[in-house]
């Protein structure tokens, strides 16, 4: 046994047999020993096991290197024990990812298959409500020929009074229902690109198997493109101010939280001031004290881009030379034996025998009795 770096190193023997006491010459002493001075009996004091019984201290010392053989595979077994146990955590973690991803993505489109269906009622409702408003215009309308007829001049000034109103409801109605088509013409186009980069994940998606091993691949919660986003939809909805101001606060179109909060409080704020508010600064300046951020008036100040972080380049560690002369399952037929380093580590804490302990670990390893891989240096050995 030889020690470098700290590092215990044992040779393999080729011949493992041992000349057990009283073998051979042993005996031969023995047996003059015998002739020279006859047994005595014990007057006080007892010799020790090994000088009574050699062979009774050969076995004890097999029954010690079988203890420490049972105890190794026992630790074996435990280390693959928790692998199973940690590979079949992992395996339930990423089924119940995949399945909370799911239930989300279904939300998010329920979410927004709502939004749409609320905005056709609206539609619906604004075009019932135009529909109407053209009856009474033209009733209004006769009523006022037949006064301008009849030359009742009280009932012609009512007529022109309802068709004025009818016409000025006409105007806010008209404009509602562009704001609302406008509103629908950008549902339609987020809920059909989210519909196809789904579609798209799910034809790119690995096999079952594969699935099995790897976390699943789902819906991602952010826009792949929010730039693209910002200056299509956005930018109709809410201007070249309100686009701008999403791009230097693009957490709130990245963030699948905040933007349904921005979705939610961009509708409240159209059904409170009109559609058209949208592209004012006001709103602008309202979004940033919804959402604790910069408005409208900081927008005049250039923003300070920070420096883009180059990644470190870091060398590759020479390959070791020495690291295929051990005894490992890529050479099960080296001279040599080093415990790795928590293994080691265990056995000194164990009060074990290290050249003992690696030697029958080779042995067992060679009978099939511990992994073949025991002795690598990157097997869980519990530690």
């Amino acid at each position: 046994m030889a020690d470098a770096d700290d590092d215990l190193i044992v040779q393999i023997p080729d011949d493992s047999v041992e000349i057990k006491p009283g073998d051979g010459a042993d005996k031969t002493a023995a047996a003059a020993a015998e002739k020279k001075e006859p047994a005595k009996r014990e007057t006080g004091w007892r010799a020790s096991s090994i000088a009574k019984d050699p062979d009774k201290a050969e076995s004890e010392r097999l029954s010690a290197l079988e203890r420490e053989r049972d105890e190794n595979a026992r630790l074996a077994q435990e280390a693959t024990a928790r692998a199973q146990a940690m590979e079949e955590a992992a395996r339930q973690a990423a089924a119940a990812r995949a399945d909370a991803e799911s239930r989300a993505t279904l939300r998010e489109q329920q979410a927004m298959r709502a939004h749409w269906a609320r905005l056709e009622s609206d539609k619906n409702q604004l075009e019932q409500a135009i529909a109407a408003t053209q009856i009474e215009a033209q009733s209004a309308e006769r009523d006022l020929i037949q006064a301008t007829e009849m030359g009742d001049a009280a009932k012609a000034a009512a007529a022109q009074r309802a068709i004025a109103k009818a016409e000025a409801a006409l105007g806010q109605l008209e404009s509602g229902k562009h704001a609302a088509e406008q509103q629908l013409a950008s549902t339609r186009a987020v809920f059909e690109e989210h519909l196809r980069r789904q579609q798209t994940e799910q034809d790119a998606a690995p096999t079952r198997e594969t699935q099995r091993q790897e976390p699943p691949r789902q819906q991602q919660l952010q826009p792949q493109t929010p730039d693209a986003w910002i200056d299509t939809t956005a930018r109709a909805a809410i201007g070249d101010q309100g686009a701008e101001f999403l791009k230097a606060n693009k957490n709130l179109v990245t963030d699948r939280r905040l933007n349904a909060q921005f979705l939610r409080f961009a509708d409240y704020y159209a059904e409170k001031h009109g559609q058209s508010a949208l592209k004012s600064a006001d709103f602008i300046d309202a979004v940033a004290n919804e959402f604790g951020l910069a408005g409208a008036a900081d927008d005049d100040e250039p923003e300070a881009k920070p420096e883009p972080v180059r990644p470190r380049r870091t060398a590759s560690a020479a390959p070791v030379s020495r690291g295929n002369q051990f005894f490992s399952s890529r050479n099960l037929n080296a001279t040599q034996v080093k415990l790795p380093p928590k293994l080691a580590a265990f056995v000194k804490s164990a009060g074990l025998d290290p050249t003992k302990y690696a030697l029958q670990a080779v042995e067992d390893i060679r009978a099939g009795r511990l992994p073949k891989n025991y002795l690598d240096p990157d097997y869980d050995h519990g530690g």
